[in-house]
């Protein structure tokens, strides 16, 4: 048996053939590679067969990888974590697919940002990964690391205990058959918001990862479709679900989310631009009792805020700014648990209850760039903790408002195109230099709610709401053209 290191050798396939007992096998590259031919033929409707007669295959480079660099006192487990994470990575590092093509790169394309894991041969050491005791990997994290390529299937190897999985922002990192979900059954966070991943409304995988408890789905080609509910069933601890960025169907009910989704345990959901192929209405929303963060930003709705959103009671943020709203502000919302509420950019008119001053204690509550009337209930002004923001008219004469109009700072809303590649790097935008010592209130006034307080919440992914003194590097963080930033 001849294994040829430091070269792609094609002589190597013929191990996989064997029928040898590993423990008979006397050379150690034998061994690895004998153990890499048993893992990839253990999973036939997951993954590919044939694979290692291409030299210039995934699987060939990481399986050359593995016998070239593991140790000889390396166990089975290893060898199938090492194997499995060398597939992710001469499979997305620095590699092209119909994403990129569509887009028309010229040229190679780039490698990962950080690039570390052929420096070292221990896995739990390398950029992104965490292991146990035991050095099995639990956490992939690799998210806005410039993954392009197709997502392997080969993951499913490391399916019992693998719990964490993050490829957020790696926009052109593509998979159009994720067989690998339908096994992850000790997965709980999965995070591939604005990646690539393509589907007909869900991948119908999905399903296997029945211990699923947070999904950021936000932002991809997992679009064009209706959200199959059966998908959804099996995910029955579910309580964070991000489907943001999308352009949908509603179901045959009329219905823009499954009643399964809607039975689900959810604490956070996102549904912010999204657009469907009919007129929806918010009244779902309802039969979401569990919700605490609710985001429906720039989502367009027809009618106004349903009275029965009163009905979750321990809703404590709701964001539906240049959403089309109309009608007025429910009273009802003054049973629920609302600290933060953004409504500016729609049609609501009417007055502003007096109930939501004397039940809610909001931290924050804009309404600007709406057609409220009235006064400003005297239960909201007395709550010096409230920033609030609303109409210049409404404001006019009082000192409740912290800002008014535009000087909230929330400006026109962006068009934003779901599923789109951007054709070009975003221009930063440099905020003006504040006045030496500013109060707060000076502060917020100029700068609206991006101030440079560290008390100043801002929107973090996976996150929520997180005050900036709180902020950590890696975090990512909502900008104003209704996308994340990482820190």
């Amino acid at each position: 048996l001849l294994i040829q290191f430091g070269s792609k050798m094609k002589l190597f396939a013929s191990i996989l053939g064997l029928s040898l007992s590993i423990t008979t096998v006397a050379s150690q590259a034998t061994l690895v590679a004998t153990f890499i031919g048993t893992l990839q033929s253990s999973e036939p409707d997951i993954l590919e067969q044939n694979v290692f007669s291409d030299s210039d295959s995934y699987q060939s480079l990481a399986l050359i990888h593995a016998v070239e660099n593991l140790p000889n006192e390396a166990r089975e487990l290893e060898i199938r974590n090492y194997y499995a994470l060398m597939c992710i990575y001469f499979a997305t590092n620095g590699v092209g697919n119909p994403k990129t093509d569509e887009a028309g790169f010229s040229g190679a394309v780039e490698d990962w940002f950080v690039d570390d894991w052929t420096d070292t041969n221990d896995y739990c050491d390398w950029y992104g990964i965490e292991c146990d005791q035991e050095r099995h990997v639990t956490k992939i994290e690799l998210y806005n690391n410039n993954l392009n390529g197709q997502f392997p299937n080969e993951v499913v190897l490391l399916n019992d205990y693998l719990n964490y999985i993050d490829l957020f922002d790696n926009y052109y990192l593509w998979s159009n058959e994720p067989k690998w979900m339908q096994k992850m059954t000790q997965l709980e966070y999965l995070y591939f918001g604005t990646t690539s991943f393509e589907a007909i409304g869900v991948s119908r995988y999905l399903a296997g990862c029945v211990n699923l408890l947070e999904l950021d789905m936000s932002f991809t080609y997992w679009s064009f479709g209706a959200i199959d509910g059966e998908i959804f069933e099996p995910l029955t601890k579910l309580y964070y679900l991000d489907i943001g960025n999308q352009k949908l169907e509603v179901g045959s009910d009329g219905e823009p989310i499954p009643a399964a989704v809607r039975a689900l345990p959810l604490l956070h959901f996102y549904m912010d631009s999204c657009e469907f192929n009919a007129s929806i209405t918010m009244e779902f929303v309802s039969s979401l009792t569990d919700l605490i963060e609710l985001r429906l930003d720039y989502t367009q709705f027809t009618g106004g805020i349903p009275t029965t959103l009163g009905l979750l009671t321990n809703l404590d943020f709701f964001s539906a700014t240049y959403s089309g709203l109309s009608g007025r502000l429910p009273t009802e919302l003054s049973d629920t648990s609302l600290t933060e509420v953004f409504l500016y950019g729609n049609n609501l008119s009417g007055e502003i209850p007096s109930e939501w001053g004397e039940k809610l204690k909001f931290k924050y509550l804009f309404l600007e760039q709406n057609q409220l009337s009235g006064v400003i209930p005297s239960s909201i002004c007395n709550v010096p903790s409230t920033a609030f923001g609303a109409d210049c008219d409404l404001c006019d004469g009082t000192s409740c408002c912290y800002c008014c109009g535009d000087q909230c700072g929330n400006i026109d809303p962006p068009t934003p195109e779901p599923t789109l590649a951007p054709t070009s790097e975003p221009t930063p935008t440099s905020l003006p230099t504040p006045e030496p010592t500013p109060t707060i209130e000076e502060t917020w006034l100029e700068y609206g709610l991006f101030c440079f307080s560290g008390s100043s919440l801002v929107e973090v992914e996976h996150r929520g709401s997180v005050r900036m003194e709180d902020l950590a590097i890696g975090d990512t963080v909502r900008v104003n053209n209704n996308t994340f930033e990482p820190i």
